[in-house]
């Protein structure tokens, strides 16, 4: 006799909480079920949607720095420790859960630029441009809930002086030994002061060194000049040898790095800062396969197959500027990225686009990135002095889930991929916000187009709005249409400059520096080559006047020093913080205020002239005269909205205008320059007319510029 008994798991039927539906149990045979299809497209577009609606990346700041943060380490013995180092020389410990300091590493005196832990996590070294490398001793985690930080100072346990500043170190996966980056490369032992061996290729920096997590004794260098050598602790020579820059290993595939190329530093002097060029590059190899990824100034990563260079296999795009760091995650399934454009950007390791991109509003520069050790979380140091902490899924629910719920979100993301491919599923996906520093680097093209290119979205309603408070005289900030949104000036910002000021007119933020060594250049970011092109003829035009310089607002018989023989040339470079609108004549106040603030050296002329038939000339470090600005005029701009015409207008506003006419006048009242921009047409009565407006707005505007640079100088002189 045969018996059948029903059996069911009680889990599949008993209700987790009393308020529960009961559970419903279906037949899933899909000839009874003809909309399977439609029903799970539809919960996958829900899923896509949730993703973004729940899209919470940020979660949490660890401030502590008081100088950019240059270098960070996991700490391998700890899921929740890392370090991190700054410019300053202070290194700390830090606690991701709390977010907050453990523990502090004092000595260095200067920059720190590597820091590495040993593999069970009790050694920390870090080295730094003080020519020293410095080993400590890492506070275990059961000592980590004092509160108090001056009985948190790490124990140091040697002191290493070399003879070269150092650039990076990486310990060695299994052993006693760690590399460090600097003139050389140098091989060091715990227990040894002086280095063990050492490597040397060419006569270039190295800027970075990491050692490959499979095989202990293979480590990758990368150097100044772009170059990239593997080496083998067992031989005396480097086995391979490329063009690149910083290096990442890929902790599942050891065969496989990651690398970041250097094209060129510049150690010019602009505005008094050292400007670094940096480009990707994403290396892979294996005995068979050696496949990158790198990144030209086009700031966009190319993957490569060694055996076949005459084309990229994929391109990696969506950083706007140059990529800072890189790590891997612990599966090696996905990097995340830093970059100059102050975005963190998550890849998959194959995918030509990212999979997340982070910012805030406050966070400069990236400098270091670091996934945590259980990959859930992305660490960023930046030159805000801050480290944050990041989810690496940006939707992911923190705490404690019910049990239901891992297994929901497994089926949402289960239904997504299975139709990430339909055309509505991939525009969410895709989908994301950009923050205005962002969007500040994306291509913008000519002024016009900025209203036009999306950056200024407006709804119908808003457009209504703008548009008919700006015909009623009172506009959406408060203000009429010939009134000036609050200005304030700053002199002196850049002292390698003969000249400098900073402007700001409501949110539009600029700054223009003078170099006495007729040129006006204007840069905004990467990518608006179009518009930097148009705001610096405009400039021109309303400055300088003709060829000649006849008419123009600048004087340049000023700058002669031997009539037709001699004279000095006057470099204007002006910088884009932010936009809001108005940003021609922010940069004709800044340039006036900066022109102010600039002194010429004064320049002896020797009688006799020298063997070439040039007069001799002694140029004075000491004795400056002042720049001539009383000819210099300001620039008002009246943009025209429908039939009436505004000053001093917002995006939004401009991103409602028909046309709009710029005007240079000086104190005389003398037109010194006028350029149009928009496409619409002015009746020639409607030109002339917005000419008398200019005249008597440029009044006030002058009288206002001419108090606040007097103030930013008497500030300067106290200072």
């Amino acid at each position: 006799m045969k018996v059948k008994v029903i059996s069911r798991s009680t889990d599949e039927f008993t209700r987790e909480r009393s308020n529960d539906l009961q559970r419903v149990f279906r037949n899933f045979d899909p000839s009874l079920r003809t909309q399977e299809k439609a029903v799970e497209y539809v919960r996958a577009l829900n899923a896509a949607k949730m993703d973004k609606i729940f899209a919470r990346p940020f979660v949490g700041a660890m401030d502590g720095h008081i100088d950019s943060v240059s270098c960070m380490a996991k700490n391998p013995n700890h899921l929740k420790g890392i370090f991190s180092g700054s410019m300053d020389g202070d290194i700390r410990l830090w606690d991701i859960a709390s977010r907050r300091t453990i523990c502090q590493f004092p000595g260095h005196q200067g920059a720190v630029r590597g820091l590495t832990a040993s593999t069970d996590g009790r050694i920390l070294v870090s080295c730094g441009t003080d020519c020293t490398v410095r080993l400590w001793n890492v506070p275990l985690a059961t000592g980590m809930e004092s509160d108090d930080l001056s009985d948190n100072s790490a124990k140091q346990l040697a002191v290493y002086v070399w003879k070269n500043a150092f650039w990076a170190v990486d310990h060695q996966c299994d052993g006693n030994l760690f590399a460090t980056a600097g003139a050389q490369v140098e091989i060091w032992d715990h227990n040894r002061s002086q280095p063990v061996n050492s490597f040397e290729w060419g006569k270039d920096t190295v800027i970075s060194v990491r050692f490959n997590p499979g095989e202990p004794n293979v480590l990758a260098i990368s150097a100044s000049d772009r170059s990239i050598a593997i080496y083998d602790l067992r031989m005396s020579s480097p086995t391979t040898k490329t063009k690149t820059n910083s290096i990442s290993w890929n902790p599942m595939e050891p065969m496989n790095f990651t690398a970041f190329l250097l094209l060129e530093i510049l150690d010019y002097v602009w505005w008094g800062l050292t400007v670094l060029l940096l480009h990707d590059i994403v290396i892979g190899c294996s005995a068979f396969l050696l496949a990158f990824w790198h990144a030209n100034e086009d700031c966009n990563c190319y993957s490569y197959d060694a055996r076949k260079l005459d084309e990229a296999k994929c391109v990696h795009k969506d950083h706007v500027s140059a990529v800072m760091d890189i790590d891997y995650s612990p599966t090696g399934r996905e990097f995340v990225t830093g970059s100059y454009d102050r975005t963190i950007t998550i890849f998959q390791y194959n995918g030509g686009h990212s999979r997340e991109i982070y910012h805030t509003k406050r966070m400069q520069r990236v400098f270091c990135v670091k996934f945590s050790c259980d990959g859930s979380y992305v660490i960023s140091g930046s030159d805000d002095t801050n480290l944050r902490l990041w989810k690496a899924n940006a939707s992911e629910q923190l705490g404690v889930l019910l049990p239901r719920e891992p297994k929901n979100h497994e089926y949402r993301e289960a239904v997504k991929n299975h139709y990430k491919h339909l055309p509505e599923v991939k525009r969410i996906v895709r989908g994301g916000l950009f923050s205005r520093s962002r969007k500040s680097f994306t291509s913008i093209g000519t002024l016009q187009s900025i209203a036009d290119s999306g950056m200024v979205g407006l709804s119908i309603g808003e457009k209504h709005f703008v548009q008919g408070g700006i015909a009623q005289d009172l506009r959406s900030d408060g203000r009429k249409r010939l009134t000036y949104r609050p200005i304030s000036v700053e002199t002196g910002n850049i002292p390698q400059a003969n000249g400098s000021a900073r402007v700001k007119m409501g949110e539009t933020d600029v700054i223009a520096s003078v170099k006495v060594f007729h040129v006006i250049y204007i840069s905004c970011g990467r990518g608006g080559d179009e518009l930097l092109a148009e705001l610096s003829v405009a400039l021109q035009r309303c400055l300088l006047g003709g060829k000649s310089g006849a008419g123009g607002g600048i004087d340049l018989s000023s700058l002669s020093i031997v009539e037709g023989k001699v004279c000095w040339d006057l470099y204007i470079d002006g910088l884009v913080i932010s936009s809001d609108g108005n940003l021609l004549d922010a940069l004709g106040a800044a340039i006036k205020a900066a022109l102010s603030n600039t002194g010429i050296p004064k320049v002896p002329v020797a009688a006799s002239a020298s063997s070439d038939g040039h007069p001799k000339v002694d140029v004075s470090d000491e004795e400056f005269l002042q720049f001539d600005t009383s000819g210099v005029p300001a620039i008002v701009t009246l943009t025209k909205v429908g039939r009436h015409y505004i000053v001093d207008a917002t995006s939004e506003e401009e991103s409602q205008m028909s046309s709009a006419i710029s005007v240079s006048i000086n104190r005389q009242g003398r037109i010194c320059g006028l350029t149009k921009r928009g496409g619409a047409g002015l009746d020639p009565s409607i030109i002339l007319d917005m000419i008398s407006v200019a005249k008597h707005v440029s009044e006030q505007l002058m009288n206002k510029l001419d108090s606040e640079i007097s103030a930013a100088e008497a500030c300067e002189e106290e200072s």
